[in-house]
């Protein structure tokens, strides 16, 4: 299939390899590289919350708040603007988990994202306010037993297999 080219707009756009597209008439190279993203398990009392999605991929399935990391920002900021976006919640204090690669299909086209998961240890069940165009709902999940089979991200259930 031949694509047209951003740079020149000609209809020669072509695949070079998994993630590299060139044009064949003014050189311009494009990379699909991996997006990076964030997430938090928000921790109280032996449970986790998630949050249900409220839209694809995914929707109606369990996942961690988070959302992916804006130009010039670091991961902790961009978590604790999604955080504070998603539930209206401040972070403080987060540890590092760690990285987990992850595949999102949004609207037919598959990006390759690279998560970065944090923890948060809550002294207190928070009240929950929910971006509603984000999310459709949150769960606390017991955290000995994880509803896998429910979980949106192969990312997300990583995160889980790891903790136990």
């Amino acid at each position: 299939m031949e694509l047209f080219c951003p740079a020149c707009g000609l209809k020669s756009f072509r695949t070079v390899s998994e993630k590299a597209y060139m044009c064949g008439v003014c050189g311009f190279e494009f990379f699909h590289n991996v997006a990076a993203a964030v997430s938090v398990l928000l921790e109280y009392n032996g449970r986790g919350l998630m949050t249900l999605r409220a839209a694809d991929p995914g929707q109606g399935m369990l996942d961690l708040p988070g959302g992916f990391i804006d130009y010039g920002e670091t991961a902790e900021d961009a978590l604790r603007r999604e955080v504070r976006e998603e539930l209206a919640l401040e972070l403080d204090t987060l540890e590092y988990i760690g990285s987990f690669p992850n595949e999102y299909n949004y609207r037919g086209i598959l990006y390759h994202t690279l998560d970065i998961i944090f923890r948060a240890r809550l002294n207190s069940a928070p009240e929950t306010v929910m971006d509603k165009n984000e999310i459709s709902g949150v769960e606390w999940v017991d955290l000995k037993n994880i509803p896998f089979e429910r979980i949106a991200f192969k990312s997300v259930a990583s995160v889980f297999r790891n903790l136990q």
